[in-house]
């Protein structure tokens, strides 16, 4: 048995003890960022979306908008060259007023700690939850930070978000394009509608609803419409292939928690004390979420006054298998 301690940020007043995860340390922003999607219909070689070419685009921005840093692509995938693209242009930019430009030379990163499925497919879903916990991590703020120049630690000082957008690989009339949502959205129209016709269930459903908003920010309002079929050109431009996470104002949280493993059929009561440097009220309580062996065990309605400790557990038995109960840092 092992004490290990460690201080984070909440996701969404959320604390999370998981299982066989590469990313050590977990939550250092608040993720404004939901999905959905539905099943695939067939295409042709000249135009097809293989399941798993998917990537995000991120962009650094203040809490009032303006880009600090120019975007960066990123993906699992090994993605040509010279596959087509609109370079590294955000989805605020193009509110702003830029204009679709065709490039032949496309970079983006691969990193050492896979992404999550982004883009829900015929057969593998994507998990908002997932995407979440990547995008809302220590790991994934420290490798942004490097990747555009911004000091880790002013990064999650609270003056900045990041704008993360849905990337799709993709062929269309027999040439590779790499686009995210709004892009494919503002081809579609610029085309007289050639993506649609031809990759409805992708540019217009499972990209875009790939990724979307909670609750309104940075001027784009909160999804509110279904989460499965078609969208319009004009919804995806001004309102989905959209999370935002937030730095600012997520209170530190301590946890304390130790490693076990136990043995076949035994009765398991987990627990972690949790402290809070902020009140948590009934009004805002945090809840504790628990990821053993596959499945998700929370605690919900904890409160707590400001500098106090509270101890939040649960019971379970390990059954026909070797039960670990683990928080990696």
């Amino acid at each position: 048995m092992r004490a290990i301690r460690k201080y984070f940020f909440p996701l969404l007043l959320s604390l999370t003890i998981f299982l066989s995860t590469g990313i050590s340390t977990y939550a250092m922003g608040d993720g404004n960022i939901d999905g959905g999607g539905g099943s695939f219909g067939t295409g042709s070689e000249l135009n097809v979306w293989r399941n798993n070419q998917d990537g995000v685009r991120v962009t650094v921005v203040t809490t009032g908008g303006s880009v600090v840093a120019t975007p960066i692509d990123l993906s699992n995938c090994n993605i040509s060259s010279t596959v087509l693209n609109f370079g590294k242009v955000s989805k605020l930019q193009y509110t702003a007023g830029s204009s679709l430009s065709m490039n032949a030379s496309y970079t983006y990163s691969k990193p050492a700690v896979a992404l999550p499925r982004i883009i829900s497919g015929s057969v593998n879903k994507a998990s908002i939850a997932a995407i979440k916990r990547y995008f809302c991590s220590e790991y994934a703020a420290k490798f942004i930070a490097s990747k555009t120049g911004i000091p880790f630690e002013n990064l999650i000082n609270g003056d900045y978000k990041l704008v993360i957008e849905p990337i799709a690989y993709f062929t269309h009339n027999g040439k590779n394009y790499a686009m995210t949502a709004t892009e494919a959205a503002l081809y579609n129209k610029l085309s007289g509608g050639a993506l649609r016709r031809v990759l409805p269930s992708l540019t217009h459903q499972n990209l875009p609803l790939a990724l979307f908003l909670e609750k309104s920010d940075l001027g784009y309002p909160a999804w509110t419409g279904s989460t499965s079929g078609k969208v319009s050109d004009d919804a995806i431009i001004s309102s989905l292939g959209i999370g935002i996470v937030s730095y600012k104002d997520v209170p530190s949280e301590e946890l304390e928690a130790p490693d076990y493993t136990y043995r076949v059929d035994t009765d398991v009561i987990s627990s972690i004390m949790l402290t809070s440097a902020t009140e948590v009220n009934p009004k805002n309580p945090a809840k504790a979420t628990f990821y053993i062996n596959g499945g998700t065990y929370t605690v919900s309605n904890i409160v707590m006054p400001s500098g106090e400790t509270e101890r939040s557990s649960i019971r379970g038995n390990s059954r026909t298998t070797v039960w670990t109960l683990r928080f990696c840092c």
